[in-house]
């Protein structure tokens, strides 16, 4: 990860406390996580407060201003949750009110289906304000969002680190086109649905081709998941030619050519 910029804060600026997995290997945990550097390097007053999630890989860094053993400032300000609704019963639970008492709560929200589950729609009465980072998740999420403005923010990046040539090398892709779709099997395998990616790729590739694209399957957490895991796998494998790149920490590469 990438230095921070270090600039004044701004005295006229409220505090922001950015709350959610900010040490967690998920998706969640690392738009958290390029919030806050995108916040500090603006100089914005920032804390954050770490929400553990015990059943995945946990990152062994700190995230920028953690302080989970003081409470956030008495005055009023803004807390960022970077969770999605069906989180924020529990998180409230363990934190109390004081990240939500007098202060303007946002949160960043995913959900990659048409139609929001009663248990995360329940989140909307925790929250001031939605945050999505896709047209298709803001009309998913204003459906059940009721007074809740659901507003769309232009998701941070990181810096690139590398160049596409030692990553073709890496992974033997050569010339070749390449799609990637990359997943979390803890959030639920029909809800990624990397198996319509797979279908749509050999419709619209039908005959295999040496020197054809790929479509390449990147994936977290499969290990905890194993079935499911096998099942991609074995529909992956059907494909003539296809090649299966395992890599540590239960990740896995699943090129068609």
């Amino acid at each position: 990860m990438s230095d921070l910029v270090s600039i004044s804060p701004h005295a006229n600026l409220p505090e922001v406390c950015i709350a959610g997995f900010l040490r967690a290997a998920l998706g969640l945990g690392e738009t958290g996580r390029l919030i806050a550097r995108a916040l500090q390097s603006q100089g914005i007053p920032l804390r954050s407060e770490v929400y553990e999630k015990a059943d995945v890989p946990q990152l062994s860094h700190i995230p920028p201003h953690e302080n989970t053993a003081s409470p956030p400032s008495a005055h009023p300000g803004l807390t960022l949750l970077c969770l999605n609704g069906e989180h924020f019963q529990a998180f409230y639970r363990k934190n109390g009110a004081a990240l939500f008492e007098n202060r303007y709560v946002i949160s960043t929200w995913f959900w990659e289906t048409e139609e929001l589950p009663d248990a995360a729609a329940q989140g909307f009465r925790f929250v001031d304000e939605v945050w999505a980072a896709s047209a298709f998740v803001e009309s998913t999420l204003r459906k059940r969002s009721g007074d809740v403005p659901v507003h769309r923010f232009v998701h941070p990046l990181s810096g690139l680190i590398g160049d596409a040539a030692t990553a073709r090398r890496r992974f033997a892709f050569e010339d070749r086109f390449v799609f990637l779709f990359t997943f979390d099997f803890n959030s639920c395998l029909r809800r990624k649905n990397p198996a319509a990616v797979c279908e749509a790729f050999v419709k619209a590739f039908p005959e295999p081709q040496n020197h054809g694209p790929l479509c390449v399957i990147k994936s977290i957490n499969g290990a905890t998941h194993p079935v499911d895991f096998s099942l991609l796998r074995i529909r992956g494998a059907a494909r003539p030619a296809g090649r299966w790149l395992r890599r540590g920490g239960g990740r896995g590469v699943r090129g068609h050519p």
